[in-house]
């Protein structure tokens, strides 16, 4: 599930993406409940009400109803009631739906959240080589941490003299493991205005990115040579576990800001779409902090690293086909938005392998 979302601003538009991390842990964000203009706020009440012991029971079994509806998801359940003014405890809702009113200018006074009557489902190594990625470390590969349990890993390389990998940093900090829960090393470094983030990993980097399907069990892969350059119009592919291989995307734009509702800046940020206009599948919640490649000489060679994935524009949002993501996931997109390596090597110090 994603509750986290972002606005993405150029000069002429403004774009809403959403964060593609997926399982986000409970308190990783706050609970959001519409406001009477229609946008969304974070409950703040002056007094809180005390919890009605009928509706919080309602709750939990709301929360396990919600677990036992999805049992194979690799994802927590978050499930909340809201007491709003003049009405008190509503009807629980899950996982980003609506609590509160709408258009009757009430506050709400309080959220109810059980935390711990929502625990994930248990963990179930999925088939294909990205998923258990051991050392030396390819980009594309399953990455868990306490706040989420699928993001992506990126180009692995250099900052000084310790070897790291790239991510997302909205994927959280501590620890990172790969899709089978082994240590792969602890986040040293972050740009929380680039969204990326830096983790020391436990063994060598291997210099290649998955080029298969997110099920592919052979390994497939490209060297990864170098970092280069965006431009409108140049075509890049993206390889994130939970979608796996996805080629002959365009580049629409380059050097946009980003402002999410908390109101950090992220920039710069590029967008790309398939070329051909089709509203494929390009990534999903779980493909955050994913490579983006380039292969200017030609459709075989060897890749030139272009940037860290980090959203999905909101506008493409769609259902996801059968058998088209790793795991379960039901929104898909077909817009991708990633961070440009130039600022991630001048900021981070980062050396690619």
């Amino acid at each position: 599930m994603t509750l986290n979302r972002q606005q993405f601003a150029t000069p002429t538009a403004v774009l809403c993406a959403a964060l593609l991390l997926a399982g986000l842990a409970a308190g990783g964000a706050p609970a959001r409940a519409a406001a009477p203009g229609g946008g969304a706020t974070t409950a703040t009440p002056a007094a809180t009400p005390a919890v009605d012991a009928a509706a919080h029971a309602a709750l939990v079994a709301a929360a396990k109803q919600a677990q036992a509806d999805r049992p194979n998801a690799q994802i927590r359940h978050i499930c909340y009631a809201a007491h709003v003014q003049n009405i008190g405890w509503q009807a629980p809702v899950c996982d980003g739906r609506v609590a509160g009113t709408e258009g009757q200018s009430l506050r709400i006074e309080a959220m109810d959240i059980p935390v711990t009557a929502t625990p994930g489902a248990p963990m179930v190594a999925l088939a294909g080589s990205r998923h258990g990625d051991t050392a030396p470390y390819y980009a594309g590969a399953q990455l868990r941490t306490d706040r989420a349990d699928f993001c992506s890993s990126a180009f692995t390389g250099w900052r000084d003299r310790t070897r790291v990998t790239l991510t997302a940093a909205h994927c959280g900090d501590g620890r990172y493991r790969n899709g089978t829960d082994a240590y792969i090393g602890d986040r040293i470094a972050g740009d929380a205005t680039l969204d990326v983030a830096l983790i020391g990993i436990n063994g060598s980097g291997g210099g290649h990115a998955y080029d298969g399907a997110w099920s592919d069990t052979s390994g497939s892969s490209r060297r990864v040579y170098g970092a280069g350059r965006n431009n409108v119009g140049d075509l890049v592919c993206t390889s994130g576990a939970r979608v796996g291989y996805v080629c002959d995307l365009r580049i629409t734009d380059v050097d946009v800001q980003a402002k999410n509702d908390e109101g950090i800046v992220t920039k710069p940020v590029d967008i790309a779409e398939p070329r051909s206009g089709d509203h494929r599948v390009v990534v999903a919640p779980g493909d955050s902090g994913g490579p983006v490649l380039a292969n200017p000489t030609g459709p075989n060679s060897d890749m030139e690293a272009r940037g860290v994935i980090i959203a999905g524009v909101s506008t493409s949002q769609f259902g996801c086909p059968a058998g088209s993501t790793a795991g379960s996931s039901d929104r898909c997109y077909w817009k991708v938005i990633y961070t440009p390596m130039t600022p991630i090597v001048s900021r981070l110090g980062f050396s690619i392998s």
